[in-house]
């Protein structure tokens, strides 16, 4: 690893955060996602869809619609609710009409079919829809799945299978994610547990990061919550939005820069439209304090309006959660590339939360916030 090329992360800044001190307090869960070209239980069946079938179903849409197409944000799927209950309660209906497995499909299959539809926030609720009542329907498929990971991830699943959920997820082509279901404490845990999974990973050629996966880092410290972070620090010296060079997120992956699923905050506000932008007018840059609470408010709700799906550096999570989420990393990544990247988040999550680089921060602060009311 050579992070420090990277002039404003640095060998200190490393050996600051991985010390004993700092290093132990770290809460951390990275979510993976693998692919792989074997097709078999590959079959979308409605053999034995059901009335709790639908129930899940209908809290899917309600709930997660965004995971399924993030063309959509949560406030579109809120105002269409109707809309949305109306296409469950009418796959409900198809069972009770106690219909053959093939016309059940048939009428389904129609339903959702985004074509059929004229307005293109209804077309993108389908298209969701669709993908979610797919993705419902491969519980078997999520099981073979499964039990590959526990054949060709041996080791690392006998250590950590008890403590991982096994999904399947629409954005893959052919794969599953598997996530924690609670975090590691302390970054040596961490570092422990990618060295467990790569001794496994680079023994088989059957499960593979591909240009669709991704693998995402949540990060909190123990102790601090919501109101101990400070959203703008972590905002203005991340480094995912640069005029003239590859920002760090993206080194060696350049081709998440064009990904939906990690775009910019910093580079989303100040592109917004200059009516949108009229709210931080009124913000006085001599009283820092002052913006620092405005935007730890106001990044949480944009994020969550907009979609927590869509942006790399997501701080949705942070009021009720207590931690950040990275989704930069993805790709044909190595453990060498996401060690790099796990120590910078970390770094970047300890500075929201200490008083560590504030001089490099006050004048990032005033040179963004000046940008964002003139640009």
């Amino acid at each position: 690893m050579k992070i420090e090329k990277f002039y404003e992360f640095n060998i200190k800044d490393i050996q600051r955060i991985k010390s004993e001190e700092i290093a132990k307090d770290f809460t951390i869960a990275i979510e993976f996602e693998l692919e792989t070209n074997d097709l078999e239980h590959h079959d979308i069946t409605y053999d034995n869809f059901d009335y709790d079938d639908v129930d899940e179903f209908r809290e899917i849409c309600l709930k997660e619609l965004t995971v399924y197409n993030i063309d959509l944000n949560q406030s579109e799927v809120k105002k269409n609710k109707p809309f949305i209950n109306n296409i469950v309660d009418t796959i409900e209906s198809y069972l009770y009409q106690e219909l053959s497995t093939k016309k059940l499909e048939s009428k389904i299959n129609k339903l959702l079919d985004p074509q059929l539809y004229s307005t293109e926030i209804e077309k993108n609720i389908i298209i969701g829809m669709e993908k979610a009542i797919k993705t419902l329907l491969l519980r078997e498929n999520r099981e073979y799945l499964e039990e590959n990971v526990e054949r060709y991830l041996p080791n690392f699943y006998a250590k950590y299978s008890n403590d991982l959920e096994f999904v399947l997820d629409a954005t893959l082509e052919r794969g599953i994610e598997f996530k924690p279901k609670t975090y590691l404490l302390g970054l040596d845990t961490t570092l422990k547990l990618l060295e467990d999974f790569f001794n496994d990973f680079d023994k088989q050629n059957y499960w593979k990061f591909t240009q669709t996966t991704g693998l995402h880092i949540n990060i909190g410290i123990k102790g601090k919550k919501y109101e101990d972070f400070n959203a703008l620090k972590g905002l203005v010296i991340l480094d995912d939005y640069d005029f003239d060079d590859i920002p760090f997120v993206f080194r060696d992956m350049i081709e998440r820069l064009n990904s939906k699923f990690c775009t910019s905050v910093k580079r989303s506000l100040l592109f917004l439209p200059a009516k949108q932008k009229a709210k931080f007018d009124s913000l006085d840059l001599h009283n820092l304090r002052e913006v620092e609470t405005f935007f730890n408010n106001f990044l949480v709700d944009y994020i969550n309006k907009i979609g927590v799906k869509h942006f790399g550096f997501n701080i949705g999570y942070l009021k009720t959660k207590n931690y950040v989420e990275y989704r930069f990393v993805g790709g044909q990544v190595n453990k060498d590339l996401i060690i790099s990247k796990l120590l910078y988040f970390c770094y970047i999550t300890y500075l929201m939360t200490s008083n560590y680089k504030d001089r490099d921060y006050h004048k990032k602060a005033y040179k963004f916030l000046e940008q964002l009311k003139n640009e």
